[in-house]
């Protein structure tokens, strides 16, 4: 056996993998599961449009079609198709599978709902619609549709005249991003709403939207949706949690502003107008989202709110010169609080992390200094640290501190 080399069990693995290699394989599955996250990839482009435009309620996935966008105005409802080779044409989207018959069925249904009057139907198409004469016309014009053409929508059932309606009422929009360029599309659109985002900032945002957009697609109850109903539950134990899976595949633009910083240089009366519109948040939680706190700080200060009302209530009750000597506190807290926002706005070109989370930062900064708290309470109106800066959430809640200067 002299000369020859043992035979490595990794030699043998990378023979067994080459061998593999070499077997004919049906990417089918692989192929499907990049259309499905394609379609969530183009929720998620649909859905932050609600961060600009105050008329887009919400983005449906997976509900009638792929997906429905409800504006104030109208619903559309869409189909999104991938293709892997060759061009898109007019004899194609007619046919079975490919878009306009599930588009023709959805328009049967709103004729029979009160969404008639507001329906529209939309075929989005990955890559570009083929150069024959009937093509180009029919994408740029459906109603212009040739006899051929109609004759396949009417066999989906409809009667010549809700064929014309339908064609009067669809669009046709070839050219969508492809599954390999819609990324850098996604981060480009949200790097354009948000400039103050860096690289993986906006990379962790678009993971977080997608994921949303994912268990819409799919009906599944988010992470923040599990919280949210757990703290429901914890307030009142009496309601109904809820079984429609409807609820999870709306992407509402509630939604979409719990999760999204405001956009760039958006003013805080115009941010805490559209909270107000779309939320139940409090003034407080509304005032430190402006202020790109993290969901830690939030809770935090919503901790230390309650904790300080409670001793609020007490003081009240008990002193009679509470209110004078709590707008005293409440005149040099704010001093200290404004004065430690500001600094950090000064630094933001030297300390852009610190200014990227401002509300986080003058939270612990101010916990961080006891004595100095401690001090402005000189008439020893709260136990601690902690009920002080409650007492500032309170300030806060009353519109008298942004967390972030203007």
């Amino acid at each position: 056996m002299t000369g020859v080399r043992p035979r490595r069990a990794s030699d043998k693995q990378l023979d067994l993998l080459a061998a593999l290699q070499e077997v004919e394989s049906d990417a089918t599955g692989t192929r499907t599961y990049e259309r499905y996250n394609w379609q969530a990839k183009q929720a998620v482009l649909q859905w932050i449009m609600a961060a600009t435009d105050p008329n887009l309620i919400a983005v449906v996935c997976e509900r009638v079609d792929d997906l429905v966008t409800v504006r104030r105005d109208n619903v559309t409802f869409r189909q999104l198709k991938t293709r892997d080779r060759g061009s898109w044409t007019a004899k194609l989207v007619c046919s079975e599978g490919y878009g306009i018959d599930s588009l023709s069925l959805s328009f049967l249904s709103a004729q029979r709902s009160p969404l008639e009057e507001y329906a529209r139907y939309e075929l989005m198409l990955e890559g570009a619609p083929g150069q024959g004469k009937d093509t180009i016309e029919f994408f740029a014009d459906p109603s212009s549709a040739n006899s051929d053409l109609k004759s396949r929508i009417r066999s989906n059932g409809l009667t010549s005249a809700q064929c014309s309606r339908f064609l009067s009422r669809l669009s046709i929009r070839p050219y969508q991003p492809t599954r390999r360029d819609i990324d850098s599309r996604a981060i480009r659109v949200m790097m354009s709403i948000w400039p103050q985002l860096t690289g993986p900032e906006c990379e962790t945002l678009y993971e977080a939207l997608l994921t949303s957009a994912s268990n819409a697609q799919s009906s599944r109850m988010s992470p923040w949706a599990v919280r949210s109903k757990l703290s429901d539950l914890m307030l009142d134990s009496t309601q109904d949690v809820g079984d429609d899976p409807f609820e999870f595949q709306v992407l509402s633009a509630e939604k979409l502003f719990r999760i999204v910083p405001p956009t760039a240089g958006e003013p805080l009366g115009d941010w805490m107008s559209r909270g107000r519109a779309i939320s139940d948040m409090s003034n407080l939680e509304l005032k430190l989202r402006w202020a790109r706190a993290d969901s830690e700080t939030i809770l935090r200060a919503a901790t230390l709110r309650a904790r300080a009302d409670v001793q609020l209530k007490e003081l009240l009750a008990s002193q009679r010169d509470a209110v004078a000597q709590l707008e005293t506190l409440a005149g040099s807290l704010l001093g200290v609080a404004h004065a430690a926002s500001r600094e950090i706005g000064r630094r933001a070109g030297t300390d852009p992390g610190a200014y990227s989370r401002v509300g986080s930062v003058v939270m612990d900064h101010l916990l961080s200094r006891p004595s100095d708290m401690n001090a402005l309470d000189r008439d020893g109106l709260f136990a601690d640290v902690e009920s002080i800066v409650g007492f500032l959430c309170i300030l806060s809640d009353e519109c008298r501190f942004a967390w972030r200067a203007s």
